[in-house]
């Protein structure tokens, strides 16, 4: 009835034949399944896993194992390497399953994509772990580890059986200024959070849907429609829907994902209270450890926007701070590295201007900003000194961050705020 093949060579992965029962299960239903499976055995290719599935469940011992008997001579004949049984019950939890690997796989997939896109589009030497940034408490120098130990300690502590909206896990607010890496430190958190063994969903705010910001349901069918986004025929009307969506429930309210959501302020409700509340109580809702990144300027000038109440969700702030001297050293060693050619005298003359401290006096503060320390590398390695006019070099970068920005491969087919000023007055501008 249904045959599902590989996409590479052709082979049949999957071959399920489909057999109703009306009524009550009888004696002679069995003796009719074993003639399917002669049928079968009779004509059918060689495939991995036959399925019988059944809209029944046979209760019997005996005409249970006279099936499996049937089953196991069509695995020993060579047609098929795993045969089952599978009834109504049996069948559900197999669908289950399957749904719960795929969302997994793609969801993996997801994150991954983004995160080389984003490597890409800004040919970026790597992350730098040892980055200065600025809690309660004070200052740490590895805010990716910092929050992902956080995170990991916190699940230990309330341990494997604690699931649902009842988990309290840390929650935080990754800011900081405009190039100061938030979207690159995102990306590296999932990369750390996959490594220690569990994954995480990325998301561009930019992206969320309208219903995303009203419940907990709304973040759910958005994942669900993020993450199956590379098949056109996917929708809520198909019919495998709703499996997959008890399968990401079954995920978020069982499993230690991570919810990182990147750019809050691109979003069309950046300015909505009401409904950044209800996201914050949405996630909330899921009981995941999620991490938001957001531009300081935002959090400074409406805080009760983000931590006016903890009833809905209660998150820490990590601020990013400026680079000192050691970090943009690693930095331009990491980008030297990635080129593997020799370096122009141009870039190395840049490097000792960094390493002795005088870079402030050419280029001002925004070598301590990795974006910009990333843009005069980059002009560096050109072959000639970068502009040491500071109205012209802010101009440039500037210029060139916001067409980045709008050029970014992430959300393709979404508007950003960005977009309106571009629509009224024009790219150049």
């Amino acid at each position: 009835d249904v045959l599902h093949f590989d996409e590479e060579n052709g082979s049949i992965i999957t071959a399920i034949q489909c057999k109703g029962v009306e009524g009550q299960f009888k004696p002679r239903h069995a003796n009719d399944f074993v003639k399917e499976l002669d049928k079968f055995a009779a004509k059918a290719p060689k495939v991995d896993e036959y399925w019988l599935a059944l809209n029944t469940e046979i209760r019997d011992p005996e005409h249970r194992k006279k099936v499996f008997d049937r089953l196991a001579k069509l695995e020993a004949s060579g047609h098929v390497k795993h045969a089952l049984l599978l009834d109504i019950d049996h069948l559900a939890k197999k669908l289950h399953d399957l749904a719960i690997a795929k969302f997994r796989m793609l969801a993996g997939q997801r994150r991954e994509q983004y995160r080389q896109r984003y490597l890409e589009s800004f040919d970026n030497a790597g992350y730098v772990e040892t980055v200065p940034a600025r809690i309660e408490a004070g200052t740490i120098h590895n805010p990716i580890a910092f929050m992902a130990q956080q995170v990991r300690e916190s699940i230990e502590g309330w341990g494997p059986d604690c699931t649902g909206p009842g988990r309290r896990y840390p929650r935080f607010f990754l800011t900081g200024s405009f190039g100061f890496g938030k979207t690159l430190g995102l990306h590296a958190l999932g990369q750390v959070w996959h490594d220690m063994g569990d994954d995480a969903l990325f998301i561009p705010a930019v992206s969320l849907h309208n219903d995303a910001f009203v419940h907990a349901a709304g973040i759910i069918d958005f994942l669900i429609t993020e993450i199956f986004s590379s098949d056109d025929e996917f929708c809520q009307d198909h019919i495998a829907y709703k499996t997959l969506r008890e399968a990401c429930k079954t995920i978020l309210n069982k499993e230690q994902w991570m919810l990182l959501i990147d750019a809050i302020d691109e979003s069309e409700f950046w300015n909505d209270t009401s409904r950044l509340h209800h996201l914050w109580f949405s996630i909330k809702e899921l009981g995941l450890p999620a991490v938001v990144t957001v531009r300081s300027e935002l959090i400074d000038t409406r805080p009760e926007e983000f931590f006016g109440d903890e009833k809905i969700a209660f998150f820490h702030e990590v601020q990013l701070t400026d680079w000192d001297v050691p970090q943009m050293l690693a930095f331009l060693d990491a980008f030297r590295a990635a080129r593997k050619s020799q370096a122009p005298a141009s870039f190395d003359r840049f490097v000792e201007t960094v390493r002795e401290g005088n870079y402030e006096t050419r280029y001002g503060d925004i070598p301590r900003r990795p974006l910009f320390l990333q843009m005069l590398a980059e002009d560096a390695w050109s072959g000639s000194d970068p502009e040491e006019k500071l109205h012209r070099l802010y101009g440039k970068y500037f210029h060139a961050k916001l067409k980045r920005d709008w050029e970014r491969a992430d959300t393709p087919s979404k508007a950003v705020r960005l977009g309106r000023i571009v629509e009224k007055f024009g790219k150049s501008e």
